[in-house]
């Protein structure tokens, strides 16, 4: 989908994995504030509170996204650091956490698929297997569903149609909340009930 955004952004989203492939494991082993280390590397100012002076919501849905998909923890940790209210209280808090959820989804869909390969999951017809293969491929599509609507809303904040961005985002981050629940499952299938507990919590792809 990368088509869709502008090159300043795409040369954020190319930075940004760059970056988590660079310096993500010494992000995730304990730097006190990750936030503030990818905002200076990636050349992002801190606003007064600490909150990231974004020029528009789409550098923080880029650099989330980034980070999910490079480690879904460090996102959710990121996410959590960049929102302020409620679950889905904006369109800018429903963004960041759609990000935060797609790129965790791309990340057990490749995850995953390894994991199917190796066990020999795709050659079995298996009720279980072909579960699993459905869901697989559920996570693919839906990723770049969502990866498609959340450029589109993008756009249209940046444009000042909030009232417009506002009314398609419920819908998006409805569906946004339906794939972490089936990433959440087929993690559980191939990723294990650990891995799945510390990255993906349960209460997190509750409804609005």
């Amino acid at each position: 989908m990368d088509a869709f955004w502008t090159d300043e952004q795409t040369t954020l989203r190319r930075k940004a994995r760059d970056y988590f492939r660079r310096e993500g494991e010494a992000l995730c082993r304990g730097v006190s504030s990750p936030s503030l280390s990818i905002l200076r590397d990636l050349r992002i100012p801190p606003g007064g509170d600490g909150f990231p002076a974004f020029s528009g919501v789409s550098e923080g849905v880029l650099i989330i996204e980034e980070a999910s998909f490079y480690r879904p923890r460090l996102g959710l940790d990121l996410m959590k650091r960049w929102i302020s209210g409620k679950a889905g209280s904006s369109p800018e808090e429903r963004l960041f956490r759609l990000a935060r959820i797609v790129g965790t989804a791309a990340f057990v869909f490749e995850a995953g698929a390894r994991e199917a390969r190796d066990l020999g999951f795709f050659e079995s017809s298996l009720m279980g297997c072909r579960e699993l293969q459905g869901g697989l491929a559920g996570l693919a599509s839906g990723v770049e569903i969502l990866r498609l609507g959340a450029c589109r809303l993008c756009h249209l904040l940046a444009r000042g149609e909030r009232d417009w961005g506002e009314a398609e985002s419920v819908p998006l981050y409805e569906k946004a909340l339906a794939l972490g629940r089936e990433s959440r499952s087929v993690a559980l299938g191939l990723l294990g009930e650990v891995w799945t507990r510390d990255n993906l919590p349960e209460d997190e792809f509750s409804s609005e």
